[in-house]
């Protein structure tokens, strides 16, 4: 008994009692970083909503250090996550401590991921199937794009905010075009990430593949300042029309590119081009050498170019007697094949 109370009364942590304030028994530093890690995960809206409620709720030390980072990186996966996110932008103390905490770390927003889900119960045909939403129109989830970046550009807010990622969910191509035509988008946002999905039973998705047709995007719709474009989940011809949209374009990264020869030549302030596959069969790693190999003939970079421009592949291992002729071929055109592993699983949906 006597090593016991003696153990007790050396611990570093002794029992608590009901006035006993409840810290940490891992360093704060860790406990950020598990947070980071486990908040950065890809996941549902249901799963992250759920995880935000629990982690919420762990004790005073773990919420102002959650805080922290779930202002960083912003996931808005519900009109109402916008509408509470908005409420937090202008600094505010006489409130709850959540909202306090929140208000206090608005301005280390780097990131803002928004999702899109055309997922809704009226978006369900009469044989139960899910249908696409072709134009937002008063969709509470587009306008909650538009008012989140409405607000961040004409208060000035959030200085940190480089990167803005749009995640549809069964949604036609165009709405993208129509909130960036009439939003103001915020001038220090560098990276913009566009990212569409399909439920398996969507019927119309060919249709909207085969009818996919725009006008040059309007005048005013430029983004001069993004330096860094991924697309994912789209035709050639909608990258083609974000190039328009976005004219100084550095890096632009396309996840599953099927037709690279839409976008030849691309426009001159593009160096590099991250080409990003998810699945690696043989069937699309022999389609990917045949597209590559015609659109170095028919010349996939700007001529002049001041530096060599880069190809780089981010895939499963490609086959070395593919590989090696294609880098020569490359080469040959003045550009350099770089390859990444890259095995990553497409992630379950995340809207």
């Amino acid at each position: 008994m006597h090593t016991r109370n003696t153990l007790m009364q050396t611990s570093s942590y002794s029992p608590l009692s009901l006035g006993t304030t409840m810290h940490p028994w891992l360093p704060s530093e860790l406990v950020s970083q598990i947070l980071v890690e486990v908040w950065n995960t890809p996941q549902s809206t249901e799963s992250r909503s759920a995880l935000f409620k629990m982690l919420c709720k762990v004790n005073k030390t773990w919420l102002a250090l959650f805080v922290r980072v779930a202002m960083r990186d912003v996931h808005l996966s519900c009109p109402l996550d916008a509408e509470g996110f908005l409420r937090v932008i202008p600094e505010r103390t006489d409130c709850d401590l959540f909202t306090a905490e929140a208000s206090h770390n608005a301005d280390r927003c780097c990131s803002i991921t928004f999702y899109v889900d055309g997922r809704t119960p009226d978006a369900l045909s009469h044989d139960g199937e899910s249908e696409l939403k072709l134009f937002s129109g008063m969709d509470p989830a587009c306008n909650a794009v538009s008012n989140v970046l409405y607000t961040i550009t004409t208060l000035d807010s959030l200085p940190n905010l480089r990167h803005v990622t749009v995640k549809y969910m069964n949604w036609g191509y165009e709405d993208i075009f129509d909130q960036l035509q009439f939003n103001p988008f915020p001038p220090q946002v560098t990276h913009l990430s566009i990212d569409y999905g399909f439920s398996d039973d969507a019927p119309l998705v060919s249709y909207l593949e085969n009818t996919y047709s725009r006008q040059p995007p309007s005048p005013r719709t430029k983004l001069p300042n993004v330096r860094h474009l991924s697309m994912s989940g789209v035709l050639s011809e909608v990258v083609a029309d974000m190039l328009m949209v976005c004219p100084n374009v550095e890096t632009l990264e396309i996840v599953n590119a099927s037709k690279l020869s839409v976008l030849a030549p691309l426009p001159p302030s593009v160096r590099t081009i991250v080409m990003r596959y998810q699945w690696w069969p043989t069937r699309v790693e022999e389609t990917f050498w045949c597209m590559l190999r015609e659109v170095m003939r028919k010349g996939l970079f700007h001529p002049g170019l001041p530096d060599r421009p880069q190809i780089i592949l981010r895939s499963g291992t490609p086959n070395p007697r593919s590989f090696i002729p294609n880098w020569r071929l490359c080469k040959r055109y003045g550009v350099d094949l770089v390859y990444i592993r890259d095995e990553t699983q497409p992630s379950s949906t995340t809207c």
